[in-house]
């Protein structure tokens, strides 16, 4: 894998259950724990399946490690991926991220590393961040 850094930023979907009383999101999670009885009536009668759209920014650098020679001039490879923000679409500093799933999470992750490997066309020993 060749070296490579970059920040980006895209739209993302997310799929939820907004209470139609207070307006709040949920995942399926939370409202299934919420219900009592009749699992799907109860969901259908008091909340609604929408898509909801943020907005993520993130950045990510790799830089392959040096596996063969002497001990002394190996070095593992060096890499981090982040998520800088995640807000959601058409509402200033609402911050989303501590409501993504963990799949979601991870999936963001792999996007942001994706798109900034490729789309970066710079030199590989420029200095990371």
């Amino acid at each position: 894998m060749k070296s490579y850094k970059g920040t980006t930023c895209f739209e993302y979907e997310l799929e939820r259950y907004q209470n139609k009383k207070t307006g709040t999101y949920l995942t399926l999670d939370e409202v299934k724990s919420m219900a009592r009885g009749n699992e799907e009536e109860w969901i259908d009668e008091n909340f609604r399946y929408v898509t909801v759209t943020v907005n993520v920014e993130g950045r990510s650098y790799f830089t392959p490690g040096y596996l063969s020679g002497p001990p002394e001039d190996c070095y593992p490879d060096e890499g981090e991926t982040e998520i800088t923000s995640v807000t959601l679409y058409g509402k200033e500093k609402e911050d989303w991220e501590d409501k993504l799933t963990s799949s979601e999470r991870d999936y963001i992750m792999d996007m942001i590393s994706e798109y900034s490997m490729d789309n970066y066309f710079g030199d590989p020993d420029d200095e990371i961040y």
